[in-house]
């Protein structure tokens, strides 16, 4: 429900996500302990240039003209301003840095919750 929600956001506002950004922003949205819809939210506004909400997610935004510089975790990367280079470098960090945080939060949601059957 929350994909297709967010699917449906991103469209909405002109961006064409595919199987494989939703899953980067995915990883992103989990491994920060967010939900999916506030990376989306996030996503959007810095395909138009507004860069505030991607704070919330640890990741830093200079606007310089016609570039912006993204940090994360310390490491800065100057893009074009511009919706297709965000998405791409969204993408590329969601599938790097966040990598398989979907996965391990669904192997611990399942065993919470196999424990948790277990004592009724």
């Amino acid at each position: 429900e929350e994909v297709v929600g967010g699917f449906n956001k991103l469209i909405a506002r002109g961006i064409n996500p595919s199987i494989e950004s939703l899953t980067a922003f995915g990883n992103i949205a989990s491994g920060t302990g967010k939900s999916l819809d506030m990376f989306i939210e996030a996503v959007a506004d810095a395909a138009v240039g507004e860069f505030e909400r991607l704070k919330e997610f640890g990741i830093k935004a200079k606007s310089e003209g016609d570039k912006v510089s993204l940090t994360f975790g310390g490491v800065t990367k100057t893009i074009g301003k511009n919706s297709q280079e965000m998405l791409a470098y969204l993408e590329q960090l969601g599938q790097t840095k966040f990598a398989g945080s979907i996965e391990s939060k669904l192997r611990l949601n399942r065993r919470y919750w196999h424990h948790f059957a277990r004592g009724f």
